[in-house]
């Protein structure tokens, strides 16, 4: 949880277009780090992949640096309309067809996205092209679980047979293949519509737990006191001991996170998920141990992949948490939001989009996890803030506060002024060129958040104006200064 500028724990499941990493950590100010991470094999994202490739020869490397450099720039739109443009003028680049999902997937377009990710696996495996087609494949899963399917498809599990049987995406894909035997996944009882009411953990005013509206869950029926609500995060993790008490069923593979030396983590299928009356069926998960997420005492982490089938809204003032299924209609007749803040739902990572003063663009991370503050890429900052060192951390809660603030930045239909930066991302996750911005609690403690995925957009109610969190005391026992809502 917590802006771990884990950077987007992106792990396994999704491929990774430099986009997937995740960013939220479980500790909030100086005490978080990461609970998830990409695999190392996937730092560079599809774009490594593609760069790799044997057959690179035979995709313009003009097409494929355009596509990258649009989407470094946060230039989501011109991305996903060239991306797909290009993948249509050669339907028979498996790159491209990768590349032509991701865009789908950032855009919400899942059932097209898995259709995409087919043709490029099986262009792939055809070339004999193992990277690629593990990479495809990846994608395909995510797309699937996205629309609530299981992995369940003949040809998928003979191109599966074709890989090597030791590549741990291809452990995790068949482990969760086999071990979903519905032919869906997160699936919501019969009848459940409406928003439920959820438990918050037990807490103390001031910590972390408490900042976040941490929740309570039951995994397999069994009680889970601290979960957090992640939007930093990917995957939904599970520690081994909660695992093991709810007697989650989980693969023998392992993946490697980066960000810990020697973390790793199982794929592994919850049969229950309740959240508060609402209870969900079939839901893949990884179970691992997070120091960030086992120091505060947590079980688990719920992260964007759910959230694609479950709305969550998160008051933070009013310390409540609500939930519903996504597939609900019915939710909008509230308030009208104060802010909206739209979301490119890209395979590993949900980001916004910001714009300074100046027009520079910017890939933001608005993650519930982040108790710390904002953080810029030094790649990033180096070009729009006054002159700044490169972090020297490898991990975020061992930052220094320095005096920077972002002078005017344009994110979604509001924008942020003189806008203090806590730091710059940790080398080890900035050089995976995954996000420009991270904001978190410093954003979203004045509001009451909802968590749109389906919809790809952050709606945020009850607030006046966006303010410097400065401005308010580090916990200010219910006063505050005449704007908070």
């Amino acid at each position: 949880m917590g802006c771990r500028l884990r950077l987007l724990l992106a792990i396994a499941l999704t491929t990774a277009l430099p986009l997937a990493a995740g960013c939220s950590r479980a500790g909030g100010a100086p005490e978080r780090a990461s609970l998830e991470a990409q695999p190392q094999e996937n730092q560079l994202g599809v774009e490594a992949t593609l760069y790799e490739s044997e057959r690179l020869d035979a995709v313009p490397l003009d097409d494929l640096g355009r596509l990258d450099r649009l989407r470094q720039q946060g230039r989501f739109e011109e991305f996903i309309d060239q991306a797909l443009n290009v993948a249509a003028e050669q339907p028979d680049r498996a790159i491209l067809h990768t590349l032509r999902c991701e865009a789908l997937l950032a855009s919400g377009r899942n059932d097209a996205a898995e259709s995409a990710a087919h043709r490029a696996a099986q262009l792939a495996c055809d070339a004999e092209d193992t990277p690629l087609a593990t990479a495809a494949l990846k994608l395909w899963a995510t797309a699937r679980f996205r629309q609530g399917k299981s992995l369940d498809d003949p040809q998928v599990a003979r191109w599966l047979a074709t890989l090597p049987a030791e590549d741990e995406a291809v452990q995790m894909l068949l482990f969760w293949q086999q071990a979903i035997g519905s032919p869906t996944t997160f699936r919501i009882d019969d009848g459940a519509g409406g928003s439920y009411d959820v438990p918050l953990a037990d807490s103390v005013a001031g910590s972390l737990p408490f900042e976040l509206n941490a929740i309570q869950a039951r995994a397999n029926g069994v009680a889970q006191p601290l979960v957090f609500i992640d939007t930093g995060a990917a995957h939904t993790l599970i520690t081994v001991e909660a695992a093991d008490r709810a007697g989650v069923e989980r693969g023998t593979s392992t993946t490697r996170l980066v960000g810990f030396a020697g973390l790793v983590a199982q794929p592994a299928v919850l049969e229950t998920l309740e959240l508060g009356n609402l209870v969900l069926h079939d839901v893949p998960v990884l179970v691992g141990d997070s120091p960030p997420l086992t120091a505060q005492g947590g079980q688990m982490s719920l992260g964007t992949e759910l959230m694609h089938h479950v709305r969550f809204h998160i008051d933070y003032p009013g310390r409540r948490v609500t939930v519903e299924p996504a597939g609900w209609r019915d939710f909008r007749r509230g308030s009208t939001p104060f802010w909206k803040i739209p979301l490119w739902t890209f395979s590993q990572v949900c980001l916004a989009r910001g714009q300074t003063g100046d027009g520079a663009m910017a890939r933001v991370l608005v993650d519930t996890g982040d108790r710390a503050g904002t953080f810029v890429s030094y790649r990033w900052g180096r070009r729009h803030l006054p002159p700044l060192r490169a972090a020297t951390s490898p991990v975020v809660f061992r930052f220094q506060k320095r005096n920077l603030a972002l002078e005017e930045l344009d994110l979604g239909t509001q924008t942020l002024f003189a806008w203090r930066v806590e730091d710059t991302i940790p080398n080890e996750l900035d050089r995976l060129n995954l996000v420009d911005i991270l904001v978190g609690h410093d954003l979203l403690w004045p509001y009451r958040l909802t968590i749109d995925l389906p919809g790809r957009v952050l709606e945020l109610h009850s607030g006046t104006s966006p303010r410097d969190p400065a401005a308010r005391a580090p916990h200010d026992n219910g006063e505050n200064d005449g704007n908070q809502p």
